[in-house]
Protein backbone atom coordinates (compact mmCIF):
# COMPACT_ATOMS: atom_id res chain seq x y z
CA UNK A 1 0.00 0.00 0.00
CA UNK A 2 1.31 3.34 -0.88
CA UNK A 3 1.51 6.69 1.34
CA UNK A 4 -0.21 9.52 1.05
CA UNK A 5 3.43 11.30 0.34
CA UNK A 6 4.08 8.67 -2.32
CA UNK A 7 0.65 9.44 -4.18
CA UNK A 8 1.36 13.18 -3.61
CA UNK A 9 4.84 12.65 -5.07
CA UNK A 10 5.21 10.06 -7.20
CA UNK A 11 8.84 8.98 -8.83
CA UNK A 12 9.03 9.74 -12.82
CA UNK A 13 8.91 6.47 -14.73
CA UNK A 14 11.72 6.47 -17.35
CA UNK A 15 9.98 7.85 -21.05
CA UNK A 16 9.57 5.39 -23.59
CA UNK A 17 12.55 5.23 -26.20
CA UNK A 18 10.90 7.35 -29.29
CA UNK A 19 13.55 7.38 -32.12
CA UNK A 20 13.55 10.49 -33.91
CA UNK A 21 11.29 11.43 -37.01
CA UNK A 22 13.18 12.97 -38.82
CA UNK A 23 16.94 13.64 -39.71
CA UNK A 24 15.97 17.26 -38.47
CA UNK A 25 14.94 15.62 -34.62
CA UNK A 26 18.17 13.24 -35.03
CA UNK A 27 20.40 16.45 -35.50
CA UNK A 28 18.92 18.50 -33.06
CA UNK A 29 19.60 15.47 -29.99
CA UNK A 30 22.95 15.27 -31.36
CA UNK A 31 23.57 19.28 -30.49
CA UNK A 32 21.72 18.73 -27.26
CA UNK A 33 23.81 15.92 -25.56
CA UNK A 34 27.02 18.04 -27.56
CA UNK A 35 26.06 21.12 -25.51
CA UNK A 36 25.03 19.34 -22.32
CA UNK A 37 29.04 17.23 -22.64
CA UNK A 38 30.62 20.65 -23.39
CA UNK A 39 29.30 22.21 -20.41
CA UNK A 40 29.66 19.40 -18.29
CA UNK A 41 33.48 18.62 -19.27
CA UNK A 42 34.07 22.58 -18.35
CA UNK A 43 35.01 22.87 -22.53
CA UNK A 44 33.88 26.76 -22.31
CA UNK A 45 35.36 27.46 -25.81
CA UNK A 46 33.62 24.47 -27.71
CA UNK A 47 32.21 25.66 -31.19
CA UNK A 48 29.02 24.12 -30.37
CA UNK A 49 28.55 27.04 -27.64
CA UNK A 50 28.76 29.63 -30.14
CA UNK A 51 27.15 28.02 -33.26
CA UNK A 52 24.13 26.70 -31.17
CA UNK A 53 23.37 29.31 -28.68
CA UNK A 54 22.18 32.67 -29.68
CA UNK A 55 24.08 35.37 -28.73
CA UNK A 56 21.02 37.02 -27.71
CA UNK A 57 19.55 34.33 -25.77
CA UNK A 58 16.79 34.88 -23.18
CA UNK A 59 16.50 32.33 -20.82
CA UNK A 60 15.22 31.45 -17.20
CA UNK A 61 16.98 28.87 -15.28
CA UNK A 62 16.05 28.49 -11.58
CA UNK A 63 19.26 26.68 -10.34
CA UNK A 64 21.24 29.18 -10.97
CA UNK A 65 22.24 32.51 -8.54
CA UNK A 66 20.68 34.98 -11.29
CA UNK A 67 17.62 32.88 -13.17
CA UNK A 68 17.05 35.71 -15.73
CA UNK A 69 19.85 35.42 -18.84
CA UNK A 70 19.55 38.06 -21.49
CA UNK A 71 22.75 36.92 -23.45
CA UNK A 72 24.98 33.67 -24.58
CA UNK A 73 27.64 35.34 -22.52
CA UNK A 74 25.09 35.33 -19.45
CA UNK A 75 23.83 32.09 -19.63
CA UNK A 76 27.98 30.49 -19.71
CA UNK A 77 28.76 32.90 -16.74
CA UNK A 78 26.00 31.65 -14.31
CA UNK A 79 26.58 28.07 -15.82
CA UNK A 80 30.71 29.07 -14.83
CA UNK A 81 29.42 30.70 -11.58
CA UNK A 82 27.24 27.48 -10.42
CA UNK A 83 30.82 25.25 -11.38
CA UNK A 84 32.94 26.93 -9.46
CA UNK A 85 30.81 27.21 -6.52
CA UNK A 86 29.53 23.89 -7.08
CA UNK A 87 32.74 21.41 -8.78
CA UNK A 88 30.09 18.21 -8.75
CA UNK A 89 27.41 20.14 -10.77
CA UNK A 90 27.04 18.05 -13.35
CA UNK A 91 23.89 17.38 -16.15
CA UNK A 92 22.44 14.11 -17.20
CA UNK A 93 20.23 14.25 -19.64
CA UNK A 94 16.97 11.47 -19.26
CA UNK A 95 14.70 11.67 -21.70
CA UNK A 96 14.68 14.50 -25.16
CA UNK A 97 11.73 15.11 -27.20
CA UNK A 98 12.27 17.79 -30.30
CA UNK A 99 9.70 18.80 -31.96
CA UNK A 100 10.43 20.41 -35.08
CA UNK A 101 8.26 22.71 -38.08
CA UNK A 102 10.45 22.69 -40.77
CA UNK A 103 8.40 24.79 -43.36
CA UNK A 104 8.75 27.59 -40.22
CA UNK A 105 12.32 27.09 -39.19
CA UNK A 106 11.42 26.56 -35.84
CA UNK A 107 11.84 23.52 -33.17
CA UNK A 108 11.49 23.04 -29.16
CA UNK A 109 13.75 20.64 -27.70
CA UNK A 110 11.94 18.88 -24.44
CA UNK A 111 13.86 17.78 -22.05
CA UNK A 112 14.03 15.72 -18.70
CA UNK A 113 17.62 16.45 -16.67
CA UNK A 114 19.08 14.71 -13.47
CA UNK A 115 21.49 17.74 -12.10
CA UNK A 116 23.81 16.61 -9.93
CA UNK A 117 26.05 18.48 -7.23
CA UNK A 118 24.40 21.91 -7.00
CA UNK A 119 24.30 21.86 -4.28
CA UNK A 120 26.81 19.51 -3.62
CA UNK A 121 25.72 16.10 -2.20
CA UNK A 122 22.44 16.38 -4.34
CA UNK A 123 20.50 15.32 -7.25
CA UNK A 124 17.29 16.69 -8.40
CA UNK A 125 15.06 16.58 -11.78
CA UNK A 126 14.92 19.88 -13.83
CA UNK A 127 12.67 20.00 -16.94
CA UNK A 128 12.72 22.39 -19.75
CA UNK A 129 12.01 23.50 -23.41
CA UNK A 130 14.73 24.83 -25.61
CA UNK A 131 13.05 27.13 -28.36
CA UNK A 132 15.18 27.09 -31.53
CA UNK A 133 15.01 28.75 -34.78
CA UNK A 134 16.90 28.43 -38.39
CA UNK A 135 18.46 31.09 -39.58
CA UNK A 136 20.88 29.97 -43.10
CA UNK A 137 21.10 26.43 -42.47
CA UNK A 138 21.84 26.94 -38.89
CA UNK A 139 19.70 25.89 -36.06
CA UNK A 140 20.65 28.59 -33.01
CA UNK A 141 18.69 28.06 -29.05
CA UNK A 142 17.29 31.30 -29.19
CA UNK A 143 15.10 30.71 -25.42
CA UNK A 144 14.97 28.58 -22.90
CA UNK A 145 13.12 27.90 -19.93
CA UNK A 146 14.11 25.58 -17.07
CA UNK A 147 12.50 24.29 -13.64
CA UNK A 148 14.42 22.69 -11.32
CA UNK A 149 11.96 19.70 -9.43
CA UNK A 150 12.43 17.78 -6.41
CA UNK A 151 14.98 14.93 -5.75
CA UNK A 152 15.21 12.66 -3.16
CA UNK A 153 15.38 13.50 0.50
CA UNK A 154 12.86 16.84 -0.53
CA UNK A 155 9.39 16.96 1.21
CA UNK A 156 10.46 13.82 2.87
CA UNK A 157 10.67 11.77 -0.49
Amino acid sequence: MSSSLELLCPTSPPPPANAPTSTWAAYMILVTKTVVSALNNRNWSHPYLEQYIAPNLTAYMEHVEKPYIKSREEFLTAIKRSSENSPEYQFEIVSITPEIDEKRGTASVWYKLLIKGHPPGTAKESVGISYCTRSRGNWRNVKQISMRGMGPGDAGV
